[in-house]
């Protein structure tokens, strides 16, 4: 993965983590909310994974 293509990456993550958080909940059960939830975390892992990997230098230029 180059530097370009991981930003590009991000910023995908950065647009559906926005979506998610912006879901209203008021509608939504208990087992809808916590896979909610588990996606999230899941693009925000992968988000810190790649923010690692551009801090590290692992990226190609």
């Amino acid at each position: 993965m180059d530097v370009a293509d991981a930003q590009r990456t991000l910023n995908k993550l950065y647009d559906e983590l926005e979506k998610y958080q912006n879901l209203n909940r008021a509608f939504m059960n208990s087992q809808q909310m916590i896979a909610i939830d588990e996606v999230m975390a899941s693009i925000h892992m992968r988000m810190k994974n790649i923010q690692f990997n551009f801090n590290q230098g692992y990226l190609f230029q």
